[in-house]
């Protein structure tokens, strides 16, 4: 009997009019239908979509819908998506992309080759916007999670990975839910999990851009509170494996810090003074670090900054400058931009 090395999740939610692109995508692969399924999970989608998939699946003996009994969310569908997978391996499609042609194969003779031991495999991917090619640079050597913290490029999003599915149960690895950016600690925390992670040079997803998502959107208070939530998730992470781990430690406070943290905080400058008040007040700032070479990394990109940045590092970096900030420089300015207010 053939078995299902791949399950593949996709979530529907008002894609009627992409959704068939991204299922052909999968279906042009030339593999035998035993060795994968497809999981096509409606979030109570008030389009069409669902229609169109199980008329869809009707020549498809691998694809099968799973119903969410009300909408909870992008996080919650990852979560139902490894709860319901029985393949050997999990990747997520979002029902707006789509999987380059023959790309499977190749990953699947990779996961043959290591003979289905790898943890995570990581690949390439292009956009439908300028159609660049995101390889990452990265080495090709197996590593272990905290080797490939300290020394890769590691992108936020979940689908340009392939996850072990037994991988992510034994270490209790899901999705936060109710949230915008539901992707980016888990990524971080299933690599540092990882005992085997490799990076592979083949491009096999193709990112559709939608400039009206939840993460592209435009940026609003609750919005920017959930990215603050989901960088102290991080932070709380990478502090409670300090003493275990100080190596991953160091690599997730600086990576995330600069690959996330200023550049959502710095939108907080948009906002009245009501709502950064309140967005302050929520968020609690990342404890500097020691290291010597995380803090020379620092310093390199802090003085590539514009002001605006280096201000936004400066009062979220550090504790005293976090409370300087809220307890005398920000009532200050509350005052000015008042007084100009007036005069207009």
């Amino acid at each position: 009997l053939s078995r299902t090395i791949l399950s593949i999740v996709i979530p529907i939610y008002r894609q009627e009019f992409v959704i068939e692109r991204c299922l052909e995508s999968i279906y042009k692969q030339n593999l035998n239908e035993e060795s994968f399924e497809v999981i096509c999970i409606d979030d109570q989608s008030p389009d069409n979509v669902v229609n169109i998939v199980q008329e869809y699946s009707k020549t498809k003996g691998n694809l099968r819908i799973v119903f969410h009994e009300f909408n909870r969310g992008i996080g919650a569908v990852r979560n139902t998506g490894i709860k319901e997978s029985r393949g050997l391996y999990l990747m997520y499609l979002d029902g707006d992309d789509e999987i380059l042609s023959d790309s499977l194969l190749l990953i699947y003779n990779v996961l043959n080759n290591f003979q289905y031991s790898l943890d995570i495999l990581h690949g390439g991917y292009t956009t439908n916007d300028s159609g660049e090619i995101y390889y990452y640079k990265n080495k090709s050597d197996v590593m272990t999670g905290t080797e490939y913290l300290c020394s890769q490029s590691i992108p936020s999003q979940s689908w340009p990975y392939i996850y072990r599915l037994e991988f992510l149960r034994q270490n209790g690895l899901l999705f936060r839910e109710g949230v915008v950016f539901e992707d980016t600690d888990f990524v971080w925390k299933a690599t540092f999990f990882a005992k085997k992670i490799k990076y592979i040079n083949i491009v096999f997803y193709r990112y559709y851009i939608n400039r009206n998502s939840a993460s592209h959107g435009n940026w609003t208070k609750n919005k920017t509170i959930s990215a603050m939530q989901m960088f102290d998730e991080m932070k709380d992470f990478a502090l409670s494996i300090m003493v275990e781990d100080m190596k991953s430690c160091e690599a997730i406070l600086n990576r995330a810090f600069f690959g996330y943290g200023v550049e959502i905080k710095r939108h907080i400058w948009n906002y009245s003074y009501k709502c950064r008040e309140d967005i302050f007040r929520l968020y609690r700032p990342c404890p500097p670090q020691k290291n010597k070479t995380c803090l020379l990394n620092e310093f390199l990109v802090f003085k590539n900054y514009g002001l605006e940045q280096k201000l936004a590092y400066m009062v979220f970096r550090f504790p005293i400058f976090f409370n300087i900030f809220l307890t005398m420089i920000h009532p200050i300015l509350s005052i000015v931009f008042k007084i100009k207010k007036i005069s207009k």
